[in-house]
């Protein structure tokens, strides 16, 4: 089943900026292609732990079916960074992105969905929820300021 679904005002602006917060001040941030990123797969912060329970619960929903996180992480997208269109792997079955600030020109999330472009306009709170190994999806270069993402892949329980 393919899936694509925005659910805004997922995440409040006030738990947004918390997880930017959060982000700033780790020391083990680790580059991938021209993104900068801090894995939470050990992080044991109740906080932390209640907005992936939030996401897994949501993706949950939507597939009427168990979930498992797999890869989760907040990322920073520096000026002048982007991702090409692709497809996730098809161990991570489902595919998360949750903006974490929308003061930035461009970094909008793009599927290809029936040969046509579909663009995502960023907003604080805002979860995408998407069947990323079946729906082609990118992002648009950053053009100004630094684009935050919480990014979340699940798999089959």
């Amino acid at each position: 089943m393919m899936v694509v679904h925005a659910d805004y005002n997922f995440l409040s602006k006030e738990d947004c900026n918390k997880l930017i917060e959060f982000y700033k001040k780790s020391d083990d941030i680790h580059r991938h292609e021209d993104t900068f990123l801090i894995s939470l797969a050990d992080i044991k912060n109740n906080f932390i732990e209640s907005i992936l329970k939030k996401i897994k619960n949501k993706s949950e929903k939507l597939l009427n079916k168990k979930l498992i996180l797999h890869t989760r992480a907040i990322v920073l997208w520096p000026e002048n960074s982007k991702m090409a269109m692709h497809r996730d792997f098809d161990s991570d079955e489902f595919s998360v992105i949750v903006y974490l600030n929308d003061d930035y020109e461009g970094g909008k999330t793009q599927f290809i969905i029936k040969d046509k472009i579909h663009s995502v306009i960023p907003s604080v709170g805002t979860g995408l929820f998407f069947s990323g190994p079946q729906i082609k999806h990118g992002v648009s270069k950053v053009e100004k300021k630094s684009r935050y993402t919480l990014a979340v892949w699940l798999k089959s329980a």
